[in-house]
């Protein structure tokens, strides 16, 4: 079934048309313009007052809502301060994709002083992908994204001056601020009084770890390089950070245990980007209840520090928690240590959205799915001492027949809540509407030598297909593109782990908006083979890094040799496992510049690489 769009993150990118307002208990309607073809789209909003009931007498305000502030995964937006809004998004060009930024006024149409069609933020080679964006401070804004040019993942950013060309200093095409020869992903910006302080998802140690560096506000990045952000967890991700209000920043995230299960932290960083030296070097534990906490949000609280909204999951259906937490880092007092259940009750509980309320607590919105398979939008108002001010199980938001996710908050002007959603409603049009998204149906898949092939296929429609991957309780990471041509998307993963729960999904780029498909575990573990590359970089000055392949787990070892057949440093690493490993060889520090042969063993097989190391 097509699924229209009516999230406030969607609405972001629309311009005014006309209101067409209906009094409905599943929300209100409103038609917006979306400046880049003229297409109709409709979206649709709740306004709850401060007793949680339905607002009956709210009148949505058009331009309200077509440029209401909200983020997704490929584009953001940002309040300008004059009443109008910065939107960024992807698009595609037929060789990847680009990042484009337009102002809309306060009426939802396009800057005056802008092109209708906003302006190129990066048109380099390759793709770019999950755009976030935020004020400069000085009346233009700060994008951050993940960037394809060099053929991993890199993070960039730019600046744009409010009249749309970049800010003074600042490359055309954004800063690279890193471009290790690893993947980074999930880039977050937070700016402060002298420049802006990014943070992402790395993988130089082998595990998704979070990372942080301050730039400039001429776009020079801060000399000591980028700091890890927290010392705890295997595995760090589904980051998100917001402004502490002294220059620093609240950053909240996900990471798993040496059981590999997720457990949700909160970490202060300072205004130079490093890791407050008050908070614990770990970060603050949000919950001592047993079982998976995953996805936090987090608000600025009024009066200091922050409050955080996650799932949990300890057995049977989820739940969405809530903790705050001080500015000194500790848990805020009489909070209980296992942080407040939202909305006790039957049914599962997802994406949780937060906000703010003015006298230290917040609000919070969720998919609630306790009618059955499809979801409805309940929210919760929750007192500074930890009370529930609603009913106990969560006010109706919205409980449409049809499925609604993926809810977008805002404080009402009055006191209350204003909320938007994702809205499932039957389409009339076959083609993909800029109001439509498409539906992929897998056709096949198949693990071989040359990797593993999938093909979906969809009824009609263009557009940009990005393929996916994850292993058991990692991070995902884009591993191929291929365009949607002829209702079909033909699309391979040239180089997967040997996994048998590798995950993987197919992300589709439809005019800028992403559809993402289900899941599905293939079993590649039996298709590797033993695998040496050449060393990076070459020549080698100190540390150089090695990529290999293992087929298993079974005894290996690294060894660089001298020409005479001397072994001059080793490490062991069949522990890694099986699958594509890339590690620094620190061993290789202590030895004279020369030529040297390295060699990987496993198995009773042996592979060679030269190198040649400079002092």
């Amino acid at each position: 079934m097509a699924r229209r769009f009516f999230s406030l993150v969607a609405s972001t990118l629309l311009g005014m048309l006309a209101p067409a307002v209906h009094a409905q208990t599943s929300g209100r309607e409103v038609t917006c313009r979306d400046f880049r073809n003229g297409a109709d789209i409709t979206i649709r909003a709740q306004q709850l007052a401060i007793d949680g009931s339905v607002d009956a007498m709210w009148e949505p305000a058009t331009s309200g809502l077509c440029i209401g502030a909200g983020t997704d995964l490929s584009f953001g937006s940002v309040r300008d301060g004059q009443g109008g809004a910065y939107v960024a998004w992807i698009e595609p060009n037929g060789r990847g994709t680009n990042l484009r930024v337009q102002r809309m006024d306060a009426n939802g149409n396009a800057h005056a002083d802008w092109p209708a069609s906003g302006v190129l933020v990066c048109g380099a080679d390759g793709d770019q992908y999950a755009a976030r964006i935020t004020s400069d401070g000085a009346g233009g804004v700060y994008v951050v994204w993940q960037d394809y040019r060099a053929g991993q993942g890199d993070i960039y950013l730019a600046r744009v001056s409010p009249t749309g060309a970049p800010a003074q200093g600042w490359p055309a095409d954004g800063v690279a601020v890193c471009a290790d020869s690893t993947e980074q992903s999930g880039p977050l910006v937070v700016a402060n009084a002298t420049g802006a302080i990014v943070l992402w998802q790395d993988y130089r140690s082998g595990a998704s770890r979070l990372r942080t560096i301050r730039l400039s506000s001429a776009g020079v990045l801060a000399p000591e390089g980028s700091v890890a952000f927290a010392t705890g967890g295997v595995s760090q991700g589904n980051a998100q950070a917001v402004a502490d209000g002294a220059g620093g920043a609240y950053v909240a995230w996900e990471e798993t245990d040496a059981t590999g299960s997720y457990r949700t932290r909160l970490g202060r960083l300072d205004d130079a980007g490093h890791p407050l030296a008050a908070w614990p070097a770990a970060g603050v534990a949000l919950s001592t209840a047993a079982g998976a906490q995953r996805f936090p949000v987090l608000a600025p609280t009024a009066g200091g520090g922050a409050s955080i909204a996650w799932y949990a999951r300890a057995s049977g259906d989820g739940d969405i928690h809530m903790q705050q937490v001080d500015a000194g880092g500790s848990i805020h007092g009489g909070w209980p240590a296992e942080g407040v259940v939202v909305a006790p009750g039957a049914g599962e509980q997802y994406a949780p959205a937060i906000v703010a309320d003015s006298t230290g607590g917040a609000y919070i919105a969720w998919e609630d799915y306790r009618s059955g398979a499809r979801g409805d939008i309940f929210a919760q108002h929750v007192s500074a001492q930890g009370d529930r001010l609603w009913a106990a199980t969560g006010a109706v938001v919205c409980d449409d027949v049809t499925d609604q996710t993926s809810p977008v908050i805002s404080l009402a002007p009055a006191g209350g809540l204003r909320a938007s959603w994702t809205d499932e409603r039957t389409s009339s049009r076959g083609e993909w509407a800029a109001s439509a998204s498409p539906v992929f149906d897998l056709v096949s898949v198949n693990a071989n030598g040359d990797g593993v092939h999938f093909v979906w296929r969809t009824p009609g429609g263009s557009g940009l297909a990005h393929l996916f991957r994850a292993g058991d309780g990692g991070s995902w990471q884009r591993v191929a593109s291929a365009p949607v041509s002829g209702g079909q998307v033909t699309i391979a993963d040239a180089d997967p782990p040997a996994e048998a729960h590798a995950r993987y999904r197919l992300v589709v780029l439809v005019r800028g908006r992403e559809v993402r498909t289900a899941e599905v575990t293939v079993d590649a573990s039996s298709r590797l083979a033993l695998a040496l590359e050449r060393i990076r970089p070459s020549p080698a000055r100190g540390d150089f890094r090695v990529v290999f392949t293992l087929p298993s787990g079974a005894p290996a070892m690294l060894e660089l040799m001298d020409v005479a057949g001397r072994r001059v440093a080793s490490r062991s690493v069949g522990e890694l496992g099986a699958g594509k490993h890339s590690i620094a060889l620190t061993e290789s520090r202590t030895v004279p510049p020369g030529r040297y042969i390295l060699r990987l063993r496993q198995g009773g097989r042996a592979l060679t690489t030269p190198v040649t190391v400079l002092r």
